[in-house]
């Protein structure tokens, strides 16, 4: 089991005097070939690198260091080198990103988000055009004009996250501020629909960002609120938004700028830990999966399975706040709390054998991948990124 990145200073590097890895070692040695080749030609270099090494990358040179920074997301597509990583924000340490890469079993510890130091919670994490987003959200503590203890406050803050540069950014703030609302990216555009806003009130606005013009635009409400959150799914490239503990399931319809309701009973009681693989639906659901197809027209197959348990922890997956995420054909729960209410930074992968489920079930297997480095506790939030 690898972790990435141990120890970080302030900018989430780690401290120069540390001893040299052999990756930063053997870079220190090639950058005299290297410095002073032309800035597209390194660009073109370095589109071939693991992600992994270029926090080593950035120490070698200064042209090494611009032409990490002006790499993008597209300069790793047209080079067949793209990589996709699990994104982590956890209760413990607050505002702290990892990164979990997959092909590797290692992680990356990310700088930390820059927003004002209070509990931050209940807010949206997408991930598009090679950039996290984390919008809106609240905060347990008191706000000094529309706080009720207890009570999360809606935020309309937006940030973005540049892992070439390692930077976070503040954008265009949302039209209104809103907490435990339904956020995904449609067609390259963020959606936020619903939630609370200021002392818990239920809202039904919806509004659209172009991360190309920094702008954000109101669209149709949503035809009904609840007093309850709200969480995405999307299914086939559209976007439905579910009320926990309600069967009525909003769907947009972009062709005809407007939401749509519809009835599916599976949704009710519907947890936080949901993810989509195939355009299939799995709920992580006291201590079973539960595995649904899911179209406009309703359910076509829905099934539960049981998963494979670590010796001597019958309850292990009967856990409270973990992430259930989707990433190529296997499904990642991470971290969460356990039974007993302790905070856990475990991994673990569950794959599914030649990708077939028939109509008795799925035969699942599972393995413990490397746990969180820093990370533990309830998982607030979680997005896949694709660099």
């Amino acid at each position: 089991m690898g972790v990435g990145n141990p120890i970080t200073d302030a900018k989430g590097f780690r401290p120069k005097g540390l001893a040299q890895t052999g990756t930063r070692l053997y870079a220190t040695i090639m950058s005299g070939l290297f410095e002073n080749l032309p800035l597209d030609l390194l660009i073109n270099c370095f589109a071939r690198v693991p992600f992994c090494s270029f926090p080593d990358l950035h120490h070698v040179c200064p042209s090494w260091r611009v032409a990490v920074q002006r790499l993008n997301v597209n300069d790793r597509n047209i080079a067949g080198t793209a990589e996709e990583f699990v994104c982590i924000f956890a209760e413990n340490p607050s505002h702290l990103w990892e990164f979990y890469d997959p092909r590797r079993d290692l992680w990356l510890t990310q700088p930390a988000l820059p927003t004002p130091k209070m509990d931050l919670a209940h807010f949206g994490a997408v991930s598009t055009g090679g950039k996290i987003y984390v919008l809106g959200g609240g905060s347990c503590t008191n706000h000094p004009v529309y706080g009720i203890h207890g009570r999360a406050c809606a935020r309309n803050a937006v940030w973005s996250y540049s892992p070439f540069l390692r930077k976070w950014a503040e954008l265009a703030p949302m039209l209104v501020p809103r907490a435990s609302f339904g956020c995904a990216v449609i067609d390259g555009k963020i959606i936020v629909a619903g939630g609370f806003t200021y002392c818990g009130i239920p809202i039904a606005t919806a509004e659209r960002y172009d991360p190309k013009k920094d702008e954000w635009v109101s669209l149709p409400d949503l035809k009904q609120t609840h007093n309850s959150a709200c969480l995405e799914v999307v299914v086939g490239g559209k976007l439905y938004i579910v009320h926990k503990g309600k069967e009525e399931v909003q769907l947009w319809e972009e062709g005809e700028k407007m939401w749509k309701v519809l009835l599916h009973p599976f949704f009710t009681g519907l947890a936080d830990s949901i993810a989509v693989i195939r355009d299939e639906i799995y709920v992580l659901m006291l201590g079973r999966l539960l595995h649904m197809k899911f179209n406009r027209g309703g359910t076509e197959k829905l099934m539960t399975m049981e998963i494979p348990s670590r010796e001597g922890h019958s309850l292990y997956f009967y856990r409270n706040d973990s992430a259930l995420i989707g990433l190529g054909d296997d499904l990642h729960v991470i971290g969460g709390r356990s039974w007993f209410l302790l905070p856990l930074a475990d991994v673990d992968v569950l794959t599914f054998p030649h990708n077939f489920c028939d109509d008795e079930g799925c035969q699942i297997i599972r393995r413990q991948a490397a746990p969180m480095p820093w990370c533990s506790g309830s998982i607030l939030n979680h997005t896949v990124l694709r660099i």
